[in-house]
């Protein structure tokens, strides 16, 4: 039998709290700390364009392995990086653990097919300055 769905527009407020308060096992949200200066962060995408991070930005979105880019990338299905921009967010995933083959022959491909900017940590122990849980997504509200 076939299942139909319903699709819902909801805000990015109302999505981050409805996760915060239904998902605690899945999400950790998080403040960055004072003193941490976002213009000094500069990643490069799934297209190898260099982004620096904006004074502006009101939510950091990170991900620190495949579940939790599996969760941001489902949040993100029917969005894109109009989306992102004008709600001053910005999607962050560290793929550094991702073996090299895999990496170039399968996930580069597929994520260059988004609709929507996906930063990317590609260096050993770039990430560890984020917090990181398993099979989840870390929210910085800025």
């Amino acid at each position: 039998m076939k299942q139909r769905t319903k699709s819902v527009r909801i805000s990015v407020n109302s999505l981050l709290l409805a996760l915060a308060l239904t998902l605690p096992g899945v999400l950790s949200a998080e403040v960055l700390g004072p003193g941490h200066t976002l213009s000094d962060l500069e990643f490069k995408d799934q297209h190898d364009r260099s982004h620096r991070l904006s004074e502006n930005l009101r939510f950091l979105i990170f991900s620190a392995d495949m579940d939790g880019g599996k969760l941001m990338h489902a949040w993100m299905n029917e969005r894109n990086d109009d989306f992102l921009t004008a709600q001053n967010i910005a999607l962050l995933a560290d793929v550094h653990r991702m073996p090299f083959l895999i990496s170039k022959t399968i996930a580069m491909p597929r994520m260059r097919g988004y609709t929507y900017s996906l930063l990317l940590i590609q260096d050993e122990g770039r990430g560890n300055i984020y917090p990181q849980q398993p099979k989840a997504v870390t929210i910085f509200v800025l």
